[in-house]
């Protein structure tokens, strides 16, 4: 199980099940974003990664961007957009922790984010993190 399949998962769990789900590369993900229901969880082809062999194990750690977004009015002004921003954050680390919890993964202590206001169709607001995920350890 990859793992992007492994971050689908825990996004499919009843915890975040009302929140659609979008997989893609950076170039098209605006697409993606405009044809689904808001709020939604994204994730993108992993920018890099490392590969470590130990004790006969490959363990696999990409670098990966998931983001959370919802749409804000129109006439939306920075208050607005800071709510939005700071609703998705929240919404980000309870990903994390559930990520954290499902034992898939070597835990996440740090990550970095980036905020995202971006005009499409509608104002789409909220967070990119850019997380280092670890497998725990395969035998390839």
């Amino acid at each position: 199980m990859s793992i992007e399949d492994k971050i689908r998962e825990i996004a499919s769990g009843e915890q975040f099940a009302q929140y659609p789900y979008i997989f893609d590369n950076l170039f098209r993900i605006d697409e993606r974003i405009e044809s689904t229901a808001l709020p939604a969880i994204v994730c993108t082809l992993p920018a890099g990664g490392e590969m470590r062999l130990r004790n006969g194990k490959v363990y696999d750690a990409e670098d990966v961007l998931i983001g959370f977004f919802d749409s804000v009015p129109h006439d939306a002004n920075g208050e607005d957009n800071a709510e939005c921003y700071n609703r998705m954050k929240s919404l980000g680390i309870q990903f994390i922790k559930a990520m954290n919890e499902s034992g898939l993964f070597a835990y996440v202590e740090t990550w970095t984010y980036q905020v995202w206001c971006v005009r499409m169709a509608n104002i789409i607001t909220g967070v990119f993190f850019t997380i280092r995920v670890q497998d725990l350890g395969r035998c390839d």
